[in-house]
């Protein structure tokens, strides 16, 4: 990028692509908020035009555009948003498994902020198949629960048993940690 900077290479594509890094490398760096901006003026900068044929092909990191964006959205904890993009990223080339278990935990999260239990549970749960070796779905899917079993009326035998398959779901979560924490 720097090549295209010092000869002074204004090509559109080169242009969205240096945009595009440098909004990736903000959300690295964990400048979220910078990050967001520069993908969302991306995303203005490359939306299909009235003048522009729709048969055209959108660059290859079209998609890719929304699920960074997704991401930062992700980490601010603003899920519409974030499920709006995964839903944009699908509708222009099918996610990848990677993407297909973020937007899961992202609906799980979005469900359980609106005291949506059982829905959130069942994001979780479709998440932890997805990538049965990560923590974070099982971690979710525990406090799921506990705050199900404590905030919905539920016979005494059926809270105890929630409460231990929660259980056994942090135990899982701490065995998928990494081993440095």
């Amino acid at each position: 990028m720097k090549r295209a900077t010092h000869f002074k290479l204004k090509q559109k594509k080169l242009v969205n692509y240096k945009m595009f890094t440098e909004g990736v490398i903000f959300l690295m760096k964990r400048k979220t908020k910078t990050g967001i901006k520069l993908i969302s003026n991306l995303i203005e900068r490359m939306s299909p035009t009235a003048n522009q044929l729709p048969e055209t092909p959108p660059d290859y990191i079209y998609n890719l555009i929304y699920l960074y964006r997704a991401y930062g959205l992700f980490v601010l904890e603003e899920y519409d948003s974030c499920l709006k993009d995964y839903i944009k990223a699908n509708q222009i080339k099918k996610l990848n498994a990677g993407a297909l278990f973020n937007l899961s935990l992202c609906q799980g999260l979005k469900a359980l902020n609106g005291g949506e239990y059982e829905n959130s549970i069942s994001f979780f749960t479709k998440a932890s198949q997805k990538m049965a070796n990560h923590r974070d779905p099982y971690l979710l899917r525990a406090i799921a629960i506990v705050r199900f079993a404590m905030h919905k009326p539920i016979k005494l035998k059926t809270k105890t048993k929630m409460l231990k398959d929660a259980k056994r779901d942090l135990n899982r979560a701490l065995v998928n940690s990494p081993k440095d924490y």
